[in-house]
């Protein structure tokens, strides 16, 4: 069962406008590493208003089924070697979290 965004929020929130999803898109990262959908922010833009649209789409279809898909909460553990000294030895990797989030 997925948390309702009404009990977290303590009321609906508004649906987006296109507007809304063209800004932020432009304000979007590039070159980020992707989540665990493999999605990245530059598939949604170079899909022009087709990624757009799509991306409006499931954004208000949250909202109006008024809760968020369980996996979105996820993150993933990894490791990252930090070039230097013995890459077989813990002390030379440094922790790194991919948190998958929504917000609205």
């Amino acid at each position: 069962m997925m948390p309702s965004i009404r009990s977290t929020l303590g009321s609906p929130q508004s649906y987006k406008n296109i507007a809304e999803v063209r800004a932020v898109l432009k304000k979007v990262k590039r070159h980020k590493a992707p989540g665990l959908s493999g999605l990245v922010a530059e598939m949604i833009q170079a899909a022009g208003d087709t990624g757009t649209h799509w991306l409006l789409d499931l954004c208000n279809g949250i909202v109006k089924e008024g809760c968020i898909p369980e996996d979105w909460k996820s993150s993933v553990g990894q490791p990252i070697y930090i070039g230097k000294g013995d890459h077989m030895k813990c002390g030379f990797y440094r922790g790194w979290v991919k948190k998958v989030s929504c917000s609205f």
